[in-house]
């Protein structure tokens, strides 16, 4: 399987592509804010290497990171609909728009 979905409360699940419906289910798990022992959602691309995470808040911080190039970048203020376009490009394999955007270095 090319993904793994993390959810907000441990469960995972494996997906060989990820569609719309997943992914806005997945964001949708972020609506409480004030859970703040599980604060976000993640998809790990086990073939590129590369992990999404997208955080609950009105900070809008996403974090891409590559442990096996010890790359982290981060967005902040991004809203749901941002999330999920990027969520969507990150799950179609789209991994050229992804990296185009204006990452920060580090968690955020």
């Amino acid at each position: 399987m090319r993904y793994t979905i993390n959810h907000r409360w441990g469960d995972a699940e494996e997906a060989d592509s990820l569609g719309g419906p997943v992914l806005v289910a997945l964001l949708a798990e972020l609506a409480d804010p004030t859970d703040i022992e599980h604060p976000d959602v993640w998809i790990d691309d086990n073939e590129s290497g590369w992990c999404l995470s997208v955080f609950a808040g009105d900070a809008g911080l996403v974090v891409l990171e590559n442990d096996e190039k010890d790359d982290i970048r981060h967005l902040r203020g991004l809203s749901s609909d941002d999330a999920i376009a990027l969520c969507t490009a990150f799950g179609a394999g789209d991994l050229e728009a992804v990296l185009q955007k204006g990452w920060l270095p580090g968690y955020g």
